[in-house]
């Protein structure tokens, strides 16, 4: 409650100065906020305000469409999250960085149900996390992995980097990945024990203007390469 009220301060004095960089700012760190306590409504508007307000070549637009793309995901949006991780990706050269953005589309492509491109990313990210055990992300992105399996019915391999990203966040002391990781390995083992695959449950479509805010994330997004 505090950072929310001070961020409305910050907000509030940089429109009366015409800041549009601090309202961006603002608007961005009040949506992480509204999003943390699952209000909807008031997250959608602040991540609106800031993507206006930061424009097309601001450094933190890249950021703020991963933070849009991860809320969406976790909404069940899976598709317009998908098509807003992919225009990420070539904003992202750091190795470690880049693991991650693949393991979040390796699960939107799974509940958008591209079992292609889930398939040819999962291979890429495993193939990637062999080369490099010393990532400091990678239960985070096991998590993520374990996650579009199991979405998938792939619960084989579901449980296998399930159980990789507990023995991961328990051994580097990461109790809040370790607590989830544990929570998923055990809901693939009942899943498996029961019936071997979960039920397909057909999603409903995103919101009309999730569609259309995603279009303008990732017009923006391959935008702001051109300009480089």
């Amino acid at each position: 409650p505090t950072a929310r009220r001070f961020h409305l301060r910050a907000l509030k004095a940089a429109r009366r100065h015409s800041l549009r960089s601090i309202q961006g700012s603002a608007q961005h760190d009040l949506f992480v906020i509204a999003a943390g306590h699952n209000h909807k409504e008031e997250a959608e508007r602040y991540a609106r305000g800031a993507f206006e307000s930061y424009g097309p070549e601001h450094p933190r637009l890249a950021a703020l469409a991963h933070d849009i793309g991860f809320f969406w995901m976790e909404r069940g949006h899976f598709a317009p999250a998908l098509t807003v991780f992919e225009a990420l990706l070539p904003h992202i050269t750091r190795h470690q960085d880049r693991l991650e953005a693949l393991a979040n589309i390796v699960r939107a492509a799974a509940g958008a149900g591209e079992r292609r491109q889930f398939e040819h990313t999962w291979d890429e990210v495993w193939d990637g996390l062999a080369r490099d055990e010393s990532a400091e992300n990678i239960a985070a992105v096991l998590l993520e992995m374990a996650h579009g399996a199991a979405q998938l019915g792939e619960t084989e391999r579901a449980e296998r980097a399930a159980e990789r990203a507990v023995r991961t966040a328990r051994e580097r002391g990461e109790s809040k990945t370790l607590l989830t990781a544990e929570s998923v390995l055990d809901s693939v083992r009942r899943t498996r024990a029961a019936r071997g695959r979960p039920a397909d449950t057909p999603r409903p479509p995103a919101p009309e203007e999730t569609e259309l805010f995603a279009t303008d994330l990732v017009r923006s997004l391959n935008a702001s390469l051109v300009t480089r």
